[in-house]
């Protein structure tokens, strides 16, 4: 069951600002971009962040939304 932990942040993708929500789900992430299910992350057996479903985004973005994750529960 996913909980209602969130964090929020502006995220530079495509030429534009987005807003990017990260739902926590035990260890899977669920992102929103401008309230729209994006995709979801997570860490993979050797602590690189991963996209695990959803539309395909760059490594770039991926990296940069697991660091989000991470200054928030780090």
């Amino acid at each position: 069951m996913m909980t209602t932990d969130s964090l929020g942040f502006i995220l530079e993708y495509q030429d534009r600002n987005i807003y990017c929500e990260v739902f926590d789900d035990d260890g899977h992430y669920m992102v929103l971009f401008d309230s729209k299910y994006e995709c979801e992350v997570e860490m993979d057996e050797s602590t690189f962040w991963i996209q695990a479903d959803g539309n395909h985004l760059p490594e770039a973005i991926i990296l940069e939304i697991g660091f989000h994750i991470e200054k928030k529960y780090n």
